[in-house]
């Protein structure tokens, strides 16, 4: 197998994040004042870690493990959106999701794979 590795972090609506693509290149150091959105950062990345498992994602990974929808989204949004981009030898895998309240619930509304 050989080496795969992150080249972007996508997050959107996340506490101090309202939109931001980062491309991750060689070594990435992330350094600014305090809610600027370091940890949150380190947060998305856990939690598309965790998407990947076979759990009940919302109630396992975002309502145990993350304090739910509501602690995660940044004020005034109504929706969470991320992704990540991976590629390897000759090979890109690209994630992206939207996960928001429908009715009474948390739901992944949209999931795209490629």
């Amino acid at each position: 197998m050989g080496r795969h590795r992150i080249t972007q972090l996508r997050i959107a609506g996340m506490r101090a994040i309202e939109d931001v693509a980062l491309d991750l290149n060689g070594l990435t150091v992330l350094v600014g004042d305090n809610g600027t959105g370091k940890s949150t950062i380190l947060e998305a990345l856990e939690i598309l870690r965790t998407a990947a498992k076979t759990l009940d994602f919302v109630d396992d990974v975002l309502v145990k493990g993350h304090g739910g929808l509501r602690g995660l989204l940044r004020r005034g949004m109504d929706e969470l959106r991320l992704g990540v981009t991976i590629e390897g030898e000759e090979r890109r895998a690209t994630y992206d999701m939207v996960v928001a309240q429908s009715g009474n619930a948390t739901r992944i509304l949209r999931e795209r794979v490629e």
